[in-house]
């Protein structure tokens, strides 16, 4: 192989490597974590009464509203 086409292939390569590291760098971000979302409301259920509704995600009380 010539020198010439030794580092067209480098480049083809490199440049393959960075645009599927990218798309990995993606969907590892982007991945959906599924989860359970629990809404109480106050008037049905006494022991919320202070707060109006009572939020709960995977069983766990959210004291905040963020």
């Amino acid at each position: 192989m010539s020198k010439h086409l030794v580092k067209i292939l480098s480049l083809c390569a490199l440049v393959v490597l960075m645009a599927v590291s990218i798309v990995g760098a993606a969907v590892c971000v982007t991945e959906a974590v599924g989860c359970t979302l629990t809404v109480v409301d106050a008037s049905k259920d006494a022991e919320f009464a202070e707060s109006g509704v009572a939020i709960y995600i995977d069983g766990k009380k959210q004291e905040e509203s963020t």
